[in-house]
C-alpha cells in the first residue's frame, strides 16, 4: 500500500492550508496566523478520526486522541528562492518497504533560518494531478527525539516563478508512523538540515 496513493484527501486539506495561509499572510498578524494553523490542525484531526482514508483503523481509531504538534511559530515560515535544476532528471526515491517511487528533481529551495543559509531539494510527483504541487521530505535535528526518526513531509505550492513559501508549521508525519503497512518515501541525504526545526507535527504517541 503506497502512501502516495492514499493521501489525496489529506493533501487537498494541507494544500488548501498552504495556499490560504500564503494569501492571508499578506495582511495577517501573528495571532491570526497562529489561529489559522490551529484550525487546520483541527481539520486534520477530524480527517484522521473519521475519514475512511485515515491510517487509523479499528482499535487504533478508537484510541486516537489527536496528533501532537509544536506550537505555531512564524519564524519557521520562510520564503525560499527557487534555484532551477538544468536537467530535471527522474529521482528514484527509496520507500520504507524497500521499493522505489519516481519523482522529478524539480528545483532547489534556498532560504535563511537561524542566521544560516539552507538548501533543500524539491521534488515533483511524476504523475502529479496538480501542476504547481511540489513535495518536500526533510530531516532535521529533532528526528528520533521529538519527531519521527524517518523525517517529515511538507506539500508545497509554487505560486511565484522564482520563490516558494515553506511553512514548517505545516510539516506532517508519513503514514507509516501510524501503520507499518504503508510504504513512505524517505528523505534524500541532501535534505538533511543541520538545524533544529521545532515546528509542525511531533512524534505520535497514543
Amino acid at each position: 500500500m503506497r502512501t502516495s496513493e492514499k493521501l489525496i484527501i489529506l493533501i487537498i486539506i494541507l494544500g488548501v492550508a498552504a495556499v490560504t495561509t500564503y494569501l492571508a499572510l499578506q495582511g495577517e498578524g501573528i495571532e491570526e496566523y497562529k489561529a489559522r494553523i490551529n484550525r487546520k490542525r483541527q481539520e486534520i484531526d477530524q480527517f484522521m478520526k473519521y475519514s475512511v482514508d485515515s491510517p487509523f483503523k479499528g482499535e487504533a481509531e478508537e484510541r486516537f486522541n489527536g496528533l501532537k504538534y509544536f506550537l505555531p511559530d512564524r519564524k519557521y515560515r520562510v520564503i525560499a528562492q527557487l534555484i532551477p535544476i538544468g536537467q530535471q532528471d527522474i529521482e528514484l526515491v527509496p520507500l520504507t518497504d524497500g521499493s522505489i517511487e519516481a519523482y522529478i528533481r524539480y528545483a532547489y529551495a534556498e532560504f535563511t533560518l537561524e542566521n544560516n543559509t539552507h538548501r533543500l531539494l524539491l521534488l515533483k510527483p511524476e504523475k502529479s494531478r496538480v501542476a504547481n504541487r511540489l513535495f518536500l521530505a526533510f530531516m532535521d535535528d529533532t528526528n528520533g527525539k521529538e519527531t519521527y526518526g524517518g523525517g517529515r513531509y511538507i506539500n508545497l505550492y509554487q505560486l511565484k516563478e522564482d520563490e516558494v513559501t515553506i511553512d514548517f508549521n505545516l510539516a506532517y508525519n508519513p503514514y507509516c508512523v501510524y501503520d507499518y503497512s504503508y510504504a513512505c518515501p524517505l528523505p534524500l541525504p541532501e535534505n538533511r538540515l543541520a538545524v533544529t526545526i521545532r515546528a509542525g507535527e511531533k512524534l505520535y504517541q497514543e
